[in-house]
């Protein structure tokens, strides 16, 4: 769950329609830094969902992903309470309920670093 994210790393993107948006850490392609909560918040036109895909994706490996993790809202929801949890490299293939999603990196204190890039497009409701 992100509660306050950092400030320098809390995004608002609108996706504009029949069109893909690029996200990545900001460091990429070098890794994150250590001890990071990012936030970015993906709305896609009315009446469209929001698909994300992160094919670039190397996050440390750890069980229950405790170390560092990607989080994703397919609901939107702002604190990521109900998020799927990634790490590793497990790539990210997603669909919004509505018409926002939700993505949060939280990295820990002794992170390695890691580093991921990911699209979104809006996508029709069908």
């Amino acid at each position: 769950m992100i509660e306050n994210p950092d400030s320098h790393c809390d995004y608002l993107i609108r996706v504009p329609n029949r069109q893909m948006i690029t996200v990545a850490n900001a460091e990429w392609p070098s890794p994150y830094l250590p001890n990071l909560i990012c936030r970015w918040v993906f709305d896609c036109p009315s009446g469209y969902a929001c698909r994300l895909r992160c094919r670039d994706v190397g996050l440390p490996k750890t069980h229950g992903c405790f170390l560092d993790r990607l989080m994703v809202s397919t609901s939107g929801n702002l604190d990521l309470s109900d998020a799927h949890v990634y790490c590793g490299g497990k790539k990210v293939n997603a669909r919004s309920i509505g018409s926002r999603m939700v993505m949060g990196l939280v990295t820990s204190e002794t992170s390695p670093g890691g580093r991921f890039r990911c699209k979104v497009r809006p996508e029709p409701w069908v």
